[in-house]
C-alpha cells in the first residue's frame, strides 16, 4: 500500500476537492467536517465554496464564529433594553451575514427575520420581551453549533485511580 502525502486529492462529499489543504495523515481534521454534512440547517458545501474548499479555514472560521457571536443575543437584549436599536440591528445583521457566508443557513435565516422585525419596528420600537422567541431560537442554534464545533472542556484527572485487587 502506498503512503499518502499532503499533495494528493481527497474527495470529502459530492466531489469536493481539498488538494494541498490538509495532510491526508491527519484524519482527525477530516472527521468533524464529514460529521457536519449531516447537520440540518448547515450547508457545509456552500461554506466551503466561499472559502475555495479550504477545510481547515472553514472549521477554524466556524469555531471562531461561535466564539465571537456566542454572546450576541445577550448584547442585543441589553441594547434593546437601553433603547439602542442601531446596535441591536447591527448585531442581528452581523450574525445573518457571517452565518450565511459559512453556510449556517438556519441561523442566518433566524437572524435575518430578527433583523427585519427590528427594521419594521423603528416607528414603534420593540423590547427584548417582544422578540424573546427570535432571541431564544438564535441562542439555541448558537448552542448547538458550539456543541458541534468547540472542543469539549474535559477536566484534568487529579485523583489517582484505584488499584485492582491482586487475584490471590
Amino acid at each position: 500500500m502506498s503512503e499518502q502525502n499532503s499533495t494528493e486529492t481527497v474527495d470529502i462529499k459530492e466531489g469536493l476537492n481539498t488538494a494541498n489543504l490538509i495532510p491526508l495523515s491527519d484524519k482527525v481534521a477530516i472527521n468533524p467536517l464529514v460529521f457536519l454534512f449531516d447537520v440540518p440547517g448547515l450547508n457545509v458545501a456552500m461554506g466551503l465554496m466561499a472559502l475555495r474548499g479550504n477545510v481547515g479555514k472553514y472549521l477554524n472560521l466556524s469555531s471562531l464564529f461561535v466564539e465571537v457571536h456566542g454572546n450576541d443575543m445577550t448584547l442585543l437584549t441589553e441594547s434593546l433594553d437601553n433603547d439602542d436599536y442601531t446596535k441591536a440591528l447591527r448585531l442581528a445583521h452581523a450574525i445573518k451575514g457571517s452565518a450565511g457566508m459559512l453556510g449556517i443557513e438556519s441561523l442566518s435565516a433566524l437572524a435575518g427575520n430578527l433583523e427585519i422585525k427590528l427594521q419594521e419596528s423603528k416607528e414603534s420600537p420593540l423590547g427584548s420581551d417582544d422578540l424573546r422567541p427570535e432571541i431564544d431560537a438564535i441562542n439555541h442554534e448558537l448552542m448547538v453549533l458550539a456543541a458541534l464545533l468547540l472542543p469539549a472542556q474535559i477536566p484534568p484527572v487529579t485523583a489517582t485511580p484505584p488499584r485492582l485487587k491482586d487475584g490471590g
